[in-house]
């Protein structure tokens, strides 16, 4: 029988959470981990994919001989785990564990709290580690973060507009770096949010997404977040709907570089291949005059990076950009509106503004 005060809720296990004196482990499979995970958790998994996999086929045909199955499988798989907890250890605290208890709180979850994180905590538990279960495992952590982004009190959103290769994103990360609670909304969607912005087979899961969302927001801890003006979707990713409401519904500012030197931005920014270029530019075919996107075409194969990127501006971005969506080109919705010739001077005239809030 676990006591019960080595059962910890979600919420406590977030709120306590130090990576100065915690290590978090995710015992489920490498797939399940992929797919989502506790922020800064570390995977040890009981289970790999292929006998996790063993184990749900053999439980089809007999649940007892399923379990069986399954605890030999964990027990063949002890071994390599308690040696990775004994490398965590050494990392985690320089060296200096080998004549001491080791100080650092080791938190175990899987699926939901059941057989596979149970049976680490208990090997770990009786070894003398200190070491915790989470009360009903990552589900109980994924309904804590759907909770949050549907019912919690998610701060306002001041939401930096402006044409295609402004900046942006730049000046998210730069005022990331200068401390203000800045989020990263393409970073953590690993796309840039247009059509050449990136692959979104590479994109993360929605869950994923939202954990790193969330894990930026507790992070900043402030009344406040500044974001980039996205569209609701970014890639094949959504920004869930409060998030999104905040955004829509908070301060607005705009910012705007010259057309040639947002050109040259774009062109160094797409660096990739002109084939993955090329292949994209066929959905926007429908959108061009005939000629104008043979041009683009042929400034791509040309590589001339800067006269395509000139073309794709002046004939698709800065119209699709300032057109359609009732907050978008309108100045009377920006509580502030920066156009420089530099992106150094934007970017510290972006800064001060924030100094000043």
């Amino acid at each position: 029988m676990i006591q019960t005060s080595k059962i910890k809720a979600i919420d406590s296990v977030l709120k306590e959470f130090s990576p100065a004196s915690h290590i978090v482990i995710d015992v489920r499979s490498e797939s399940e981990f992929a797919e989502d995970h506790i922020p800064r958790s570390i995977n040890l998994p009981v289970l790999n994919d292929l006998e996790r996999a063993e184990v749900g086929t053999e439980y089809k045909q007999n649940p007892f001989t399923a379990r069986q199955l399954g605890a030999k499988l964990i027990a063949g798989n002890l071994k390599k785990n308690l040696e990775r907890v004994e490398k965590l250890i050494l990392e985690f605290e320089n060296g200096k564990t080998e004549k001491h208890k080791p100080f650092c709180h080791f938190i175990i979850y899987c699926w939901r709290g059941g057989m596979r994180s149970r049976s680490l905590f208990t090997v770990m538990d009786l070894i003398g580690y200190k070491t915790s279960l989470i009360d009903g495992g990552y589900q109980a952590y994924r309904r804590f973060v759907n909770h949050y982004f549907h019912e919690g009190n998610l701060p306002d959103a001041i939401s930096i507009y402006g044409p295609s290769g402004s900046g942006k994103s730049q000046l998210i990360s730069n005022l990331i770096d200068a401390r203000f609670p800045a989020v990263h909304l393409e970073k953590y969607a690993n796309h840039k949010g247009s059509l050449l912005g990136g692959d979104s087979y590479l994109q993360p899961s929605q869950k994923l997404f939202e954990s790193h969302l969330y894990q930026a927001l507790q992070k900043n801890n402030s009344s406040y977040m500044i974001v980039e003006g996205e569209s609701k979707k970014i890639g094949r990713l959504l920004l869930p709907e409060k998030f999104y409401s905040k955004m829509i519904s908070g301060k607005k500012i705009w910012v705007e570089l010259p057309l040639e030197l947002r050109a040259l931005r774009l062109a160094k920014e797409y660096d990739k291949s002109d084939e993955f270029i090329l292949d994209k530019l066929e959905y926007l075919k429908k959108f061009l005059n005939g000629k104008i996107y043979s041009s683009i075409t042929e400034a791509i194969a040309a590589k001339d990076r800067y006269a395509a990127a000139l073309l794709l501006l002046k004939h698709h971005y800065d119209i699709h950009y300032l057109k359609g969506s009732p907050y978008r080109g309108s100045e009377r919705e920006y509580s502030k509106i920066f156009k420089a010739d530099s992106f150094e001077k934007l970017n510290e005239e972006v800064l001060d503004y924030f100094r000043s809030l």
